[in-house]
């Protein structure tokens, strides 16, 4: 399976996942612990192709109002971190976020 697979299977079962940027969003944030608004952007690319900054931007604002990613440090160049995530959604991502490990 791959990682957008993964991705899409997530977000057929979750609303709020319901994209494949933001399941791979917090996949890559369960992975690697944290990350830039460009770590994010970069792999995002690396699988989907190129990210309008607009969608990416939409996308990180709906995690942040539904408190599954927390910005950290400066307001201007934020870290993201995962946030207050149901076990089920954790669970549900944890096969995005292994092969990301993996890859």
């Amino acid at each position: 399976m791959s990682i957008v697979e993964a991705a899409n299977r997530v977000a057929r079962e979750h609303y709020v996942l319901s994209n494949t940027y933001r399941t791979i969003t917090l996949g890559y944030l369960i992975a690697k612990q944290r990350g830039s608004w460009s770590d994010i952007k970069r792999y995002l690319e690396t699988q989907l192709g190129p990210v309008n900054p607009n969608t990416l931007h939409f996308h990180l604002k709906t995690l942040i109002e539904n408190r599954f990613i927390i910005p950290t440090g400066d307001p201007e160049k934020p870290v993201y971190q995962i946030g207050e995530l149901p076990s089920e959604v954790r669970e549900s991502l944890s096969s995005i976020a292994k092969l990301i490990e993996a890859a």
